[in-house]
């Protein structure tokens, strides 16, 4: 009798453990319980299914292991002789389930230089979304990585992240490498962490990068001031657009396509009546780009006109394109 009492107070309290676990996966205080085989077996097959995208049920199942499975993913992820591919898929996980929590592992990850770069690279990116905003202690420890960082691929990760992570405290240290003799990948990554940051000077920045910077960046630049929907853009935009339509060149069909991306994404009505002025240009490509503006700002009037060009100079793919536009934007 005493024996079976002895033995059920051990299960009872293994299942305590094994609750409390479960309940607080996101205290990181919490003294986990081993996992069993067969639990172990169904986070193999979450890993090996999933890579770094799983599915939410997929990401319930890790949830409802508890701490345990969260352990486990972190053991694996900074294990350096584990699979590489894996390690990128414990991050993607963790990075869903374990949140903020997971910040030191996915830091360790992060500066091991034995590591391959895209594991690298994925952690550096997911310390950039789940990383504490105004956490100025990882934003130091961010900087003075990619100060030390050889490898461009790595380095451009880890300066976006500041900008997430450092908030304010990251607008100077950005605008200097943006300013700076660095690789353009890294000035690219350095303008989109700007975009990441939640202060109206950054607009400022913004502008006057698109305004005066160099073309090869004005890409980049169109692209962040479209996503901030910053309307003090526009004019500027418009008159590089004024000045593209002038060159008429095949070579800058990248800056023309992303600044009427931009006039159509900010949702400035007030250009509506120059935007259709473009529809009217020799070149049918511009003519093409301006009347997908339209549509992005709700104005169909030049659809038929322009689809009608597109018909004549026999551009079945253009065609294609601008109903495809017509469908998205005004469905």
């Amino acid at each position: 009798m005493k024996k079976c009492i002895l033995v059920l107070g051990v299960t009872l309290l293994f299942f305590a453990a094994g609750v409390i676990a479960a309940d607080d996966s996101n205290n990181p205080t919490v003294v986990s319980v081993s996992l069993s085989k067969n639990q172990i077996t169904v986070i193999d097959s979450v890993l090996k299914q999933y890579g770094n995208k799983p599915e939410n049920e997929h990401l319930n199942t890790i949830r409802q292991m508890g701490a345990p499975a969260v352990e486990e993913l972190k053991k694996r992820a900074k294990n350096s002789r584990r699979d590489w591919v894996e390690r990128v898929s414990c991050i993607g996980i963790l990075e869903a389930v374990d949140g903020v929590n997971s910040t030191d592992t996915l830091y360790e990850i992060l500066s091991d230089q034995s590591a391959r770069p895209y594991v690298r690279m994925t952690a550096a990116r997911s310390l950039g979304r789940i990383g504490r905003e105004r956490d100025k202690v990882l934003f130091e420890k961010l900087k003075m990585l990619a100060a030390a960082e050889k490898k461009v691929e790595v380095r451009r990760d880890i300066v976006y992240s500041t900008g997430k992570v450092g908030q304010k405290e990251a607008i100077l240290y950005l605008v200097g490498i943006i300013n700076g003799n660095e690789d353009i990948h890294v000035k690219y990554s350095a303008i989109f962490g700007l975009g990441e940051i939640h202060d109206d000077s950054v607009n400022k920045i913004l502008i006057d990068g698109l305004e005066n910077g160099s073309d090869e960046l004005s890409i980049t630049y169109a692209d962040v001031v479209k996503k901030r929907r910053v309307r003090e853009a526009v004019p500027i935009i418009l008159e590089k657009l004024r000045i593209l339509g002038h060159m008429n060149d095949t070579a800058s069909g990248g800056r023309r396509i992303a600044f009427f991306d931009a006039l159509g994404s900010i949702g400035d009505n007030s250009i509506i009546a120059e935007l259709k002025q473009f529809t009217f240009h020799d070149n049918l490509l511009i003519s093409e780009d301006a009347c997908v503006a339209l549509l992005k700002l709700g104005d169909t009037s030049q659809f038929d006109y322009v689809l009608k060009r597109a018909k004549v100079a026999g551009e079945a793919n253009m065609e294609k394109r601008l109903r495809s536009a017509f469908a998205l934007y005004l469905r």
